[in-house]
């Protein structure tokens, strides 16, 4: 927000929430004039595409993986994950 150029555009992707959401400078941005761009990737929309490409081999998801755990180890992998610990980017849970 402090690199854009008043009257510019500001792009955000992904997913946000607390605590991120309380502290976004709506009043600021108006002042600068603005332009907010935002919004989530319709996964819905692209994921049987997506899932069948995977099964026919045509998309190889696997350089993702930073991790591989046992179901069982799911509330470390999530703190991992949560917390980047240990260069965590998609952590895989496998059941026994």
């Amino acid at each position: 927000m402090n690199a854009v150029r008043n009257g510019g555009t500001v792009s955000v992707l992904g997913v946000y929430g607390p605590p991120f959401n309380h502290f976004f400078p709506f009043g600021w941005a108006m002042n600068r004039n603005l332009t907010l761009r935002m919004g989530q990737c319709n996964v819905l929309n692209y994921l049987d595409d997506l899932l069948e490409k995977t099964r026919r081999g045509e998309i190889d998801p696997s350089f993702i993986v930073t991790h591989e755990l046992p179901l069982e180890e799911a509330p470390r992998g999530y703190e991992l994950f949560e917390r980047k610990l240990e260069g965590a980017i998609k952590v895989l849970l496998k059941p026994s």
